[in-house]
């Protein structure tokens, strides 16, 4: 049985653990953006911060550690 968005009812795919399409989760981020700015402010700020070149290499080696945790935990299940 598929799962579907619990705003617009579109079949969502099997392998995510949302209840929103991306869609939906796009609109509602931009909503909340439209009524915080300050918040669209700090968002676009730590996107940024994220783009200097030390912080791309621990962002690297923390998405490795992690994808290779997730590896580890489906290895288990098989």
């Amino acid at each position: 049985m598929m799962k579907k968005c619990i705003v617009c009812g579109k079949e969502l795919p099997q392998i995510g653990s949302t209840d929103k399409c991306s869609d939906c989760c796009r609109k509602a981020v931009r909503e909340l953006f439209k009524q915080y700015p300050d918040v669209e402010k700090a968002f676009h700020e730590s996107i940024e911060e994220m783009k200097k070149p030390e912080n791309r290499k621990k962002m690297v080696d923390d998405t490795c550690r992690f994808m290779t945790a997730i590896q580890n935990l489906q290895k288990q299940r098989k």
